[in-house]
């Protein structure tokens, strides 16, 4: 699932929902996929990791991860050049992540 705003003046935001079966460890399937991030802190879902990514100066990756029952939940926001996000954005992202909730079946 994915959500994409685009501004006038270039700017590109997009949200994406991933969900990967897995038994490894949010950690664990980040090295497999050789993904440049930075330090994991607590994101703001209950036992969630948030962190950046690492790349270009073009292109920013907010990446919060969840396991749970068996899969990794990946809430990702990517900002395309010309500019980064900024800290109203990375609130707004922040907000909507804050409000996934998980029913018994995952």
């Amino acid at each position: 699932m994915s959500f994409s705003k685009i501004e006038s003046n270039g700017q590109q935001i997009d949200i994406f929902v991933n969900v990967i079966k897995t038994p490894m460890t949010p950690q664990q399937w980040i090295q497999t996929l050789n993904y440049k991030v930075g330090k994991f802190s607590p994101g703001p879902i209950p036992n969630s990791l948030q962190t950046q990514s690492e790349t270009d100066v073009h292109f920013k990756s907010e990446y919060t991860f969840v396991q749970n029952n068996g899969y990794i939940f990946n809430i990702e926001m990517d900002e395309h050049y010309p500019t980064d996000y900024t800290t109203e954005e990375l609130a707004t992202y922040n907000q909507i992540v804050s409000t996934f909730k998980f029913l018994s079946g995952y």
